[in-house]
């Protein structure tokens, strides 16, 4: 299982839009805020689109609205972001192995061949704009995809061994295995693990039946 969560700088895309008022209708004041920095902030209208008074009367006329412009802010949004990458690893391998003794205490083994390893992995992201003013942060909510595939590569193994008894003994050794880059898409999301370099180093006891 691999996971990040961190804020991280991405470009923020900006849209203004611009609506006219209908015929004889003054427009709505905007709430005035004063934060506890003594900066200010306009809380946007959110009623209803028409006049208490007259509600035959539209407030806003939504069809005469006109885009002014858009723009990229670059690093201009501060995004907390949530990602989680479970994954499972099954791995086979086919392939000789040489045993050399030395004396009746002493043996080493080196093993060489195929190896096969499937890889099965379950992406989830979650985002959400922190650096706003808004009275509800932008956000996606949480999404989760689901991938697997195949990589073939190859492996090296070396192991020692120390015989305790003619039954029992005790073991130490390294395995290196080849593979490739594991990337996983999630929308527009993309998470890499890199299989190309693999390490495995085991110990134990053995005993003989």
């Amino acid at each position: 299982d691999s996971r990040f969560n961190d804020s991280i700088e991405a470009d923020l895309y900006v849209q203004t839009f611009e609506h006219t008022m209908a015929d004889g209708v003054d427009v709505p004041e905007l709430v005035e805020v004063v934060n506890d920095d003594e900066s200010i902030t306009y809380i946007p209208y959110t009623g209803a689109k028409v006049h208490e008074e007259d509600a035959d009367v539209d407030r806003i006329n939504w069809l005469t609205s006109e885009e002014m412009n858009e723009q990229i802010l670059e690093g201009g949004a501060i995004v907390d972001t949530r990602n989680d990458l479970r994954s499972s690893m099954y791995n086979f391998r086919a392939g000789p192995t040489y045993a050399v003794e030395m004396g009746k205490a002493f043996a080493f083994q080196v093993g060489a061949g195929v190896s096969a390893q499937y890889v099965n992995g379950r992406f989830s992201t979650f985002e959400i704009l922190s650096n706003t003013s808004a009275m509800e942060a932008a956000r996606r909510p949480m999404v989760t995809s689901e991938e697997a595939e195949w990589q073939v590569g190859g492996y090296l193994d070396a192991s020692a061994y120390y015989n305790l008894t003619e039954r029992i003994s005790m073991f130490s050794g390294m395995q290196v295995q080849s593979g490739s880059s594991y990337s996983q898409n999630n929308e527009e999301r993309m998470a890499t693990v890199d299989f190309s370099s693999q390490v495995y180093v085991h110990a134990g006891m053995g005993v003989k039946f």
